[in-house]
């Protein structure tokens, strides 16, 4: 996900570059809207990031942003247009768009956490993927690469407190 610089705030590009993206939020979200509701949203959606763009935190990207505005738009329509569904489709509209988000964020740290470990040296990348991905014990990774288990214990641990504060610094809590 791209960072947007603060004195760049240049709403015609981001216009171009996430109306399609707002377009799925909504149709991932809900069968109930025409095509003008979904016009409207990805209207008001813009419109609410531009009137709020001074409270946006620049370190993070901007979908977060879209995808809560979205959800908050679409809610805000439901109850104009009084649709009344059971309660079942509700639920799974919400957790629709909280998967939405969810697989969103997971994306991001998954592309912190890939970043990082590239800038890792070699050794170490390949000691968090033996035992993160491949599920090999410290032990096993010790045999393999012939250090000391306390060794490897010990880069995990180091491994583990560089991603942690580049997850922090991307904006995420650390095991969120």
């Amino acid at each position: 996900m791209e960072k947007i610089n603060k004195n760049e705030f240049n709403i015609e590009e981001i216009i171009i570059k996430y109306t399609n993206y707002i377009y799925k939020i909504i149709k991932n979200s809900t069968i109930y809207l025409t095509n003008e509701d979904i016009e409207e949203i990805i209207e008001d959606v813009f419109l609410v990031l531009w009137n709020n763009k001074e409270k946006i935190n620049y370190e993070l990207s901007l979908e977060p942003y879209i995808v809560g505005i979205t959800k908050n738009i679409i809610k805000l329509k439901y109850r104009k247009l009084k649709i009344n569904d059971n309660i079942d489709n509700y639920e799974n509209i919400i957790q629709n768009n909280i998967d939405i988000q969810n697989i969103i964020e997971q994306e991001e740290k998954n592309k912190i956490i890939e970043k990082t470990l590239n800038q890792m040296k070699e050794k170490d990348k390949k000691i968090f993927i033996l035992f993160y991905y491949n599920s090999k014990s410290t032990k096993e990774i010790a045999k393999d690469l012939k250090i000391t288990e306390i060794n490897v214990k010990t880069k995990l641990h180091r491994i583990r407190k560089k991603l942690k504060n580049a997850l922090v610094k991307g904006g995420y809590s650390y095991g969120e």
